[in-house]
């Protein structure tokens, strides 16, 4: 649960009013001076979010600018300026440097919606000459009308931010298939390493770079959700045919067809998977739950070859050699996994739909090792598979069997005696002799009369 933010503001008429203090009048200098007095206040009763405190920046800025006279320098108010300008946009730009590498800030600012050419003023202003009087004024007052559309009005109007439509992510298909090309050459001949490394190590550094701009496109402020959000489109791509899992069928599993993966495939992918696992502690579980949501899916992954039994039956079987080679000796992970699995299947379900067959064969792989998961897999395979265990299918003779029950229940003593015995010879009918494991059917000889369930008849 996301805990209760505070705010400078007591309302969202107070934000309004800021708002239209800024807006409404450009011209108006005194509605901007009740804007600055007023952050002024706020800011003393609590920290500013970084959008109020560059607001109020520019708004010292752009008052010193009304209120010069044309003897005083411009020096001064271009450093204001200039100021303002580079503390916005760093402000937006620096928290969402969260990969392991570092992104320019154009192409974080991009996907902020920042115009460009404020990114390359806040260039020039910190390592060049500062830019002309006239630049910095058309800056400042670019940058207020940005804080106007991405700020204020997504507060005071949600409506506005929703149909807001973000700047699409780059693909991630053509970073994997780099990787796949070189780290498949490298492993067929190991000679080569030296030589294709450094093409290698740019390929994860872009990847990781795209992690950080699907973090930014998960439109959060919170950097779990950021994180998860991620990672989740990552593990998606990863899933889908012609990357963890290969296009050809010969190329997914080992002949024995057990829950394993062939050495190729390994040499190929594992590097990758432990560089992202290494910078990311969350990646093995979001991909854990993702393979498992797709071995528990009905259809076939992304309704391709629909109707190919042994297609779904190999690109599953790969899925679950990965979810085992990922859980490796990691207990915890191996739990839950396994819960995850468990908690989607049934008994019997592998013997109605063979599609869920491999999902039944990795429950079992992943119970080996603990004594606790054996018992609880066989629950679900062997009661399924046990034929004594089988439920018999209804019909209506037992609704005699029910309506005695019923009867023995609201009857007396001996109405409850002679039903007791109805109710035997219909159960030895019913099941015909077969009973489910651990039942027995009790003799005449014996005490037992029928009662509501939790009721004791005392002897």
């Amino acid at each position: 649960m996301r805990l209760p933010q505070r705010t400078p503001w007591a309302s969202l008429q107070e934000l309004d009013q800021l708002c239209s203090w800024v807006y409404a009048d450009p011209a108006d200098s005194s509605a901007k001076s009740l804007a600055v007095q007023r952050l002024s206040a706020w800011r003393v009763i609590t920290a500013l979010p970084h959008a109020l405190e560059s607001l109020s920046s520019l708004l010292v800025a752009v008052l010193e600018d009304e209120s010069r006279s044309p003897s005083t320098p411009a020096l001064s108010l271009r450093q204001s300026y200039a100021a303002a300008i580079i503390r916005l946009i760093n402000g937006f730009v620096d928290p969402l440097q969260v990969g392991v590498y570092a992104r320019s800030i154009a192409s974080i600012a991009a996907q902020l919606g920042l115009p460009s050419w404020l990114v390359e003023l806040r260039h020039a202003a910190t390592h060049e000459d500062l830019p002309s009087l006239e630049l910095l004024r058309d800056a400042a007052r670019e940058s207020l009308d940005w804080l106007l559309h991405n700020y204020f009005l997504p507060l005071l109007n949600p409506a506005s931010a929703q149909s807001h439509i973000p700047a699409p992510l780059r693909p991630l298909a053509p970073l994997l298939a780099q990787y796949k090309h070189l780290a498949k050459v490298v492993s067929r001949d190991t000679s080569l390493t030296s030589r294709y490394q450094p093409d290698i190590d740019r390929t994860l550094r872009d990847i990781e770079r795209w992690i950080a701009e699907a973090a930014v496109a998960a439109h959060s402020t919170d950097d779990v959700e950021r994180t998860a959000f991620s990672l989740d489109r990552l593990t998606d791509e990863l899933l889908h045919r012609g990357a963890l899992v290969p296009l050809s069928r010969k190329k997914r599993v080992i002949p024995s067809g057990q829950v394993l993966l062939p050495a190729p495939l390994l040499a190929i992918w594992a590097p990758l998977l432990t560089h992202i696992q290494t910078h990311h502690a969350s990646f093995g579980t979001a991909l854990v739950t993702r393979a498992i949501a797709r071995l528990l899916s009905s259809s076939s992954e992304d309704g391709q070859e629909k109707g190919s039994e042994h297609e779904r039956a190999s690109y599953d079987l790969c899925v679950a050699g990965w979810v085992m080679w990922l859980v490796g000796a990691d207990a915890a992970l191996r739990e839950e996994a396994f819960v995850r699995l468990a908690g989607g299947l049934r008994p019997g379900q592998e013997d109605e739909d063979r599609s869920f067959r491999t999902a039944h064969a990795l429950l079992a792989a992943l119970s080996t090792s603990d004594h606790r998961l054996v018992s609880a897999s066989n629950a679900i395979i062997v009661v399924g598979k046990d034929p004594q265990s089988a439920t018999p299918a209804w019909e209506d003779r037992h609704m005699a069997v029910m309506e005695a029950r019923l009867q023995s229940v609201l009857g007396n003593d001996a109405e409850a005696g002679e039903s007791g015995t109805q109710i035997q010879e219909e159960a030895r009918k019913m099941f015909d002799g077969r009973l489910p494991r651990g039942w027995r059917l009790v003799g005449s000889e014996s005490a037992w009369k029928p009662c509501p369930i939790g009721v004791y008849l005392p002897a």
